[in-house]
């Protein structure tokens, strides 16, 4: 992908044109300490920060249901008769889109994943966020047109905490008629450099109504649902492939490389809520016994990011879009395959660092968005020390166009 960025206040490499985080006015908060110790353990993905790789890289649950409620009649945006304003068409008009919301109800957060809706409308499932009236481990925001909606804008989160006290992290999505099925990380709070640990990946379901609005329901296991760090962690990155599959990326943190090993598994998509109808790629096919998953990508210093995005071209091949060596790396990789599994070939390296006193973490794509400039929409999480002082311009996620 060929890549174009500018941004207000900071000096950036030559050859980028559009690239934005928002908010252009600043304001001092007063955010409670969790809030700043799990974003900028979110930020460091398991590790205490070294330095910025200056070098192009080296590629190569018990569980419970609560059931959500429906609004009580649709807010402003939620279906085309009340949104008359069009959808952004360039990374500044998404980064303004965001900064139109009432603070109270959003401010920052990551993660910025989206997944088109059945009725043409767009959900962004956010990780950990920032609002002036407290911090949630997740929420919603829901696009009709131009028309930005936050949802359950209250104190709580989109994708309820257990009753144990861990919670959810969105990590990939994909749709299945009108339901929306999210693969999220089951998280619980520990002890050291993090604050945080992960107890595996979790699929949480929602209903799409004919309103447009996805409803949270319930939380199904996944083959990873208890799967601590060092264990495959399957929902990194989701996509529906044109055979009636959904594949489903599993990444695992492998000590001393910052890069994950990366695994496939695939499921029928009528059939993602049943366990029996997972297989799994054994490097030559496709087997139950889940100890007979193989790498697609082996980890590497510099390899692929725990989660990043996955789709097919209109040609019928796969795109990759990930990051180099974690939350310390300044490259995003554009990387694709005839198959699911590979082989993978990167096709362009873009350099995306803007300074080194941030950490830039989980690029996505955003192909279901339609650009003027006729390129991809993606997104890179940024995050550090100066994120909580400072959300609107050091906790929102950049905006760009790469062209693929």
């Amino acid at each position: 992908m060929d890549g174009e960025t500018s941004r207000g206040n900071a000096n950036h490499p030559a050859g980028w044109a559009d690239r934005s985080t928002g908010r252009g006015r600043g304001r001092a908060r007063s955010w409670h300490a969790r809030a700043a110790a799990l974003i900028l353990a979110a930020a460091l993905g398991g590790a205490a920060p070294a330095v910025l790789a200056g070098q192009a890289p080296f590629v190569p649950a018990q569980l419970v249901s609560v059931r959500g409620s429906r609004p009580a009649g649709p807010p402003h945006g939620l279906n085309g008769a009340s949104c008359s304003t069009p959808a952004p068409d360039t990374a500044s008009g998404f980064a303004a889109a965001l900064d139109a919301l009432p603070d109270d109800q959003w401010l920052a957060g990551d993660q910025a994943l989206s997944v088109l809706l059945p009725g043409g409308g767009i959900v962004w499932l956010w990780g950990d966020t920032l609002r002036t009236n407290g911090f949630v481990h997740n929420s919603g925001i829901l696009q009709t047109g131009g028309c930005l909606t936050v949802l359950k804008s209250g104190a709580s989160e989109l994708i309820p905490n257990l009753p144990d006290g861990t919670w959810y992290w969105p990590s990939s999505a994909v749709t299945r008629g009108r339901k929306l099925y999210v693969f999220v990380t089951h998280v619980r709070a520990a002890g050291g450099t993090n604050g945080f640990g992960p107890v595996g990946t979790d699929l949480a379901v929602f209903d799409v109504g004919l309103d447009g609005v996805p409803v949270f329901d319930r939380i199904l296991p996944t083959p990873s649902s208890d799967a601590p760090q060092g264990q495959i962690h399957y929902g990194a990155a989701a996509a529906q492939g044109p055979d009636g599959y959904t594949y489903v990326y599993g990444s695992r943190f492998v000590s001393g490389a910052f890069g994950k090993a990366v695994y496939l598994a695939r499921v029928p998509s009528v059939g993602l809520a049943s366990l029996s109808a997972w297989r799994f790629w054994t490097g030559s096919g496709w087997s139950r016994d889940t100890s007979k998953a193989a790498q697609i990508v082996p980890p590497t210093p510099d390899g692929w990011s725990s989660s990043f995005s996955a789709f097919t071209d209109p040609s019928g091949g796969w795109v990759v879009l990930t990051k180099e060596n974690e939350f310390l790396g300044r490259y995003l990789i554009s990387a694709t395959a005839p198959n699911p599994w590979g082989p993978w070939t990167v096709s362009d390296l873009v350099d995306i660092s803007s300074s080194v006193d941030h950490y830039l973490y989980t690029p996505l794509a955003h192909p279901e968005e339609h650009l003027a400039s006729g390129k991809v929409l993606v997104t890179v999480c940024n995050g550090g020390p100066d994120a909580i002082s400072d959300p609107a311009h050091r906790y929102r996620p950049t905006f760009m166009e790469l062209q693929p």
